[in-house]
């Protein structure tokens, strides 16, 4: 990321202090709030900046404040494709030149809307086209300034016959206050309650952020043992499940969703179905447990740097799916990673495949024998009920494996039924054809 050594240095700076709870909006709730998006976007300069709107006096809604580019989310849009398609329309802003880090924290408001942030990071200086309708001008306010809490003032006023307590940031002749000032406030809550240096994103989110793809979990790791992390959570008033205590995993229960955290581990024993675990320090040791280098990404969740330890970067440009070191032990630590391997292989994959993962994985079929039904059973109705895995299982069938999970199975007629499928939703699968 191109913010990466700038950010850094703005965590260190100007963040090093971690927000007491998230902020929300104190007004009675509808109990149906309509869905929303906005894009914070980072400007990849020295002091970065967030670009922000002021709204048109003229406007029936929020007249003359201060606000993300965005808006609400049309029916079948993902918050990203919402918060991309606002700034296009409100700013002119290409979303190809757009980075999108992830979302953030749904903030629900007292008007009935659920916000969800969309953090993204845009060139510096970009030629933006104001629509006059939606906004009368925009502006940079520093990151580091907004981000300091020493600059969030709270302020009450009198709304609907109750008194109300909101944020303000005051940057320049610019007044940001509401639902853009709480917004800028909840950004990092989990991060600074863990504090400087101790969690990154990994696996599926830093992948799929990476590809473009929209992410639908986010798991952080930390070196933090687990009584630690729910120590400092509980601190800040996030509530925590012990999900996994005995691997290592807690989960952070925010109004946006759950967050899974887990402390560094290395394997200490394996018999192909489970492991034991003991936690770790190092971010290397714990990557090098993980099953695909494309999976063994870690990213910080401040600044966006991507933290590659096995050239898992080269391999999802290559669209290659390929096991960390040697594949024959990968394998025998986790036999189902067989499976996991070809549904990798189907959803992200190229052709022709890495070589020495497929001789791995039928030298080694026949392990899969010792796993339960159900283990199989979701993981191959994982890889059947992506865009196109004819061709896949097809592999599968060639290199023995089939056989070994669904000896009754025959893959003549799986082409046509998705070619069926792909004719009766053209929409559906027209973004997967597009990316292969």
């Amino acid at each position: 990321m191109s913010l990466t050594d700038r950010l850094h240095r703005l965590h260190r700076d100007g963040h090093a202090r971690p927000l007491a709870d998230l902020h929300q909006d104190h007004r009675d709730l509808p109990q149906q709030l309509r869905p929303a998006a906005v894009l914070a976007a980072f400007t990849d300069r020295a002091r970065p900046g967030f670009l922000l709107i002021h709204r048109p006096a003229s406007m029936r809604s929020h007249p003359g404040q201060v606000a993300f580019p965005g808006g609400k989310i049309d029916p079948g849009e993902t918050a990203v494709e919402a918060a991309l398609r606002e700034a296009d329309e409100e700013l002119g802003i290409d979303p190809a030149e757009v980075t999108v880090i992830g979302t953030s924290d749904v903030y629900r408001t007292g008007t009935g809307y659920a916000v969800t942030p969309v953090i993204a990071v845009i060139p510096p200086d970009l030629p933006l086209h104001p629509n006059p309708d939606e906004v009368a001008h925009w502006f940079e306010a520093p990151v580091d300034f907004v981000f300091d809490p020493a600059n969030h003032q709270q302020r009450a006023a009198t709304w609907a016959g109750a008194r109300r307590h909101y944020i303000e940031i005051l940057w320049q002749e610019h007044r940001i206050w509401g639902v853009t000032a709480a917004i800028i406030a909840n950004l990092a809550v989990v991060v600074k309650a863990l504090g400087p240096g101790q969690a990154r994103y990994v696996g599926g989110a830093v992948r799929d952020t990476l590809l473009g793809l929209p992410v639908k979990d986010i798991d952080l790791a930390t070196p933090l043992a687990p009584p630690e992390v729910t120590r400092r959570l509980k601190a800040h008033a996030i509530k925590v499940i012990p999900t996994g205590i005995d691997h290592g995993t807690v989960t952070a229960v925010l109004p946006s969703g759950a967050v899974e955290i887990t402390t560094l581990r290395h394997d200490v024993s394996t018999d192909g179905r489970r492991a034991t675990v003991a936690f770790a320090q190092d971010w290397r040791e714990d990557a090098a447990r993980r099953d695909f280098t494309i999976n063994a990404l870690y990213a910080d969740p401040a600044s966006g740097e991507v933290f590659d330890y096995f050239d898992g970067l080269d391999d999802l440009a290559a669209r290659r799916v390929r096991f960390i070191g040697d594949a024959h032990q990968r394998i025998r630590e986790d036999h189902l990673r067989i499976l996991r391997y070809f549904r990798f292989q189907a959803r992200f994959g190229s052709h022709p495949a890495h070589i020495g993962a497929e001789e791995a994985c039928a030298e080694l079929a026949a392990t899969l024998k010792g796993l339960s039904r159900e283990r199989i059973g979701v993981e191959m109705m994982n890889l059947l009920g992506l865009a196109d895995p004819a061709p896949t299982v097809a592999r599968m069938a060639e290199l023995g494996v089939l056989a070994v999970v669904l000896p009754e199975a025959a893959v003549a007629g799986l082409t046509a039924l998705v070619a069926e499928e792909v004719r009766q939703n053209p929409e559906k699968y027209r973004e997967f054809f597009a990316a292969h």
